[in-house]
């Protein structure tokens, strides 16, 4: 029976290793400090452009808080919880040269080509900073994402939290802020919008792009949000 038949209050309530022990404190914590200080200074430090600011990193913490609130549901029980945070973090630092960042017709960002660009940039900036087998353990997780079957649970978890936030508002919004730092604006913003409902773009991605239930009814509670707020672009502009 999978993940998908149960509802989220039958879920096994503590967490554990692969051997059944219960999870120590210590164990839940995750990264090191030393390493989730390295990795933030990359993603607070200029970009391409020479701006340095707050939003990668929050975007990264925002990602890693909701991949933890999943977990502490139990939808799963993370195999490796230091390379999940060090994978939400790592999946922001292509966003540094958004000049490489490839956006699809349907103004969507690959998951693919981002998780390929999230492993080349984690090992180029942490190899020195990180012991091999937890480097390795982070890349290959990188690696499974865009896998239609990924072998881990944690790459299956990881994977639907970064499909969903293409989902809604905030899908919306990063959208905009990558259009824009193209060239591009609110006309091409909609544009993509209405290509994405003609080609019932989000329905096959309900359908085909989550392995979670509970992850994809809220993806699908998103479509709505984000659709309402492109109609309200649209009302604004025949204000003009």
């Amino acid at each position: 029976m999978s993940h998908d038949d149960f509802p989220m209050s039958d879920f096994i309530t503590r967490s554990y290793t692969a051997t059944g022990r219960a999870l120590t404190r210590e164990e839940k914590m995750s990264l090191e400090a030393k390493l989730r200080k390295r990795v933030e200074q990359l993603l607070s430090s200029p970009d391409e452009h020479g701006v340095a600011g707050p939003r990668l990193l929050v975007e990264a913490r925002r990602l890693w808080a909701h991949v933890q609130k999943w977990t502490d549901q139990h939808l799963v029980t993370p195999s490796n919880p230091a390379a999940m945070e060090i994978g939400c973090h790592a999946m922001y630092l292509p966003m540094k040269r958004m000049s490489a960042v490839t956006v699809g017709k349907f103004g969507q960002l690959s998951l693919r080509e981002r998780a390929e660009q999230a492993a080349e940039e984690l090992v180029s900036e942490m190899a020195d900073h990180m012991d091999e087998a937890s480097l390795d353990a982070a890349v290959q997780l990188l690696n499974e994402l865009p896998q239609r079957k990924p072998a881990s649970d944690d790459a299956r978890l990881l994977a639907d939290v970064i499909n969903v936030e293409d989902f809604g508002v905030n899908g919306v919004i990063a959208q905009a802020i990558i259009l824009a730092a193209k060239g591009q604006g609110l006309d091409q913003l909609v544009e993509a919008a209405d290509k994405r409902d003609a080609y019932g773009y989000f329905e096959a991605r309900l359908k085909d792009g989550f392995h979670f239930g509970p992850l994809r009814e809220l993806a699908r509670r998103r479509v709505a949000r984000a659709r309402q707020m492109v109609e309200l672009l649209k009302q604004e502009s025949l204000e003009i």
